[in-house]
């Protein structure tokens, strides 16, 4: 039986969402990438211009974060625009969207200013990746346009890279696409009370905050979660379950979910217990997510492996597309997306605090602020991030 409850808070924080300033001689063009762009919770259009000297007051009046510039403004090419651009608004990072992937296009638009090139044959969710990237700061390359430059400028622009981005040079390489959205309501999936918190509470909160409803799945109520070594009676199973529950509700408050499921899967015991695929496919169908956050494959906790597995099984039998964010608790992993959470992080920390009955045994809240502290190396001048390897459905399923 699943247990489902609708959270009612009324406490909210400002999100700042990364500006995009489209620049682009065919309204048609503009208006579906607008469309396509003003579907991410983290990205927002803020201007269009249809031509050189529209663009440069439009940058001038709206100082956006990230322009993306067709390179066939009318009779010419936008190389001039992207040196002007570049010159007087640094902190704007440049997305080149073209039709041309010949060397001399590539090369061209990089060395005038850019940091980002995307052909416009390519699937338009490679564009929201390629916004997203350069917005903090990483060059992003599509396949094609790396294959077509030559070893010399590889090399050149992964100087670059290592100088300019706030990661190293493998910014370059192309990351899985996003699937397309099909809805505007994310699920995340925890294995326990607390991994929802732990793994990207100031993700699930600045999602609710951009306006898209973030529904929470618990696999289990945490009845297990003791110091190790106790004993445990059934009572006290139940008790503990009870607490973590009523817990992860408040937590779950404080980030911003809109409803809680529980599924009740047994503690330590989630690899035993095949029909929680189903429940995960159940509630998969009643709603069409946009996207669904997991724990990754690799997470050192047994229950976070059969999370993972549970939600591959069911993804084999959902027919529609999805974007998947691998997020790690216990283990660091492989990312290629990192999400500042400095607007967020109190309240990443206002549900760890509300974990009391996990607080008496380890410093969770120390811990995992200090993971998200670390993540937030790699894209400066963020304090504080959190981790996701993005992929599609398919890919997820390859696994």
């Amino acid at each position: 039986m699943i247990e489902t409850l609708t959270l009612d808070y009324t406490d909210t924080m400002p999100f700042k969402r990364k500006r995009v300033l489209l620049i682009d001689d065919h309204v048609v063009v503009r208006k579906g990438l607008a469309m396509l762009i003003n579907e991410e919770f983290d990205l927002q259009v803020c201007g269009e211009a249809e031509d050189e000297r529209s663009a440069r007051d439009a940058a001038a009046r709206l100082r956006p974060d990230v322009a993306v510039i067709d390179w066939s403004l009318g009779q010419k090419d936008a190389a001039e625009l992207i040196r002007n651009l570049h010159e007087t608004h640094p902190n704007m990072s440049l997305l080149v969207l073209s039709m041309h992937d010949e060397v001399d296009y590539v090369e061209r638009a990089l060395r005038v200013g850019a940091i980002g090139y995307v052909m416009k044959r390519e699937a338009t969710d490679r564009v929201v990746e390629g916004i997203r990237r350069i917005a903090q700061g990483y060059f992003y390359l599509t396949d094609r346009a790396i294959d077509a430059l030559p070893q010399a400028m590889k090399s050149e622009i992964a100087v670059r890279a290592a100088k300019e981005s706030p990661k190293r040079s493998s910014g370059l390489v192309g990351h899985p696409s996003l699937a397309p959205a099909s809805s505007k309501a994310d699920l995340v999936i925890a294995p326990h009370p607390d991994d929802e918190t732990f793994g990207c509470g100031g993700t699930i909160r600045l999602v609710a905050e951009s306006g898209t409803p973030v529904d929470v799945v618990f696999m289990t109520r945490g009845e297990l979660g003791h110091e190790e070594g106790q004993a445990i009676s059934e009572q006290q199973q139940t008790d503990l379950a009870r607490v973590r529950s009523a817990e992860a509700l408040e937590a779950c408050k404080a980030l911003g979910a809109r409803q809680v499921f529980f599924l009740d899967g047994k503690d330590t015991r989630l690899n035993e217990q095949s029909h929680l695929a189903a429940d995960l496919l159940s509630i998969l169908e009643g709603s069409h997510y946009r996207r669904v956050f997991c724990p990754w494959k690799g997470d050192a906790h047994q229950d976070h492996v059969a999370t993972f597995l549970h939600l591959q099984t069911a993804l084999k039998r959902y027919p529609a597309p999805l974007q998947l964010w691998l997020y790690e608790v216990w283990t660091p992993q492989e990312f290629n997306t990192l999400i500042p959470i400095d607007h967020t992080v109190v309240h990443k920390k206002m549900a760890i605090a509300n974990y009391r009955s996990q607080l008496t045994q380890l410093n969770y809240r120390e811990g995992f602020i200090g993971l998200s502290a670390y993540r937030s190396a790699f894209c400066p001048p963020a304090n504080y991030a959190e981790a996701f390897f993005v992929c599609s459905k398919e890919e997820v399923l390859s696994l």
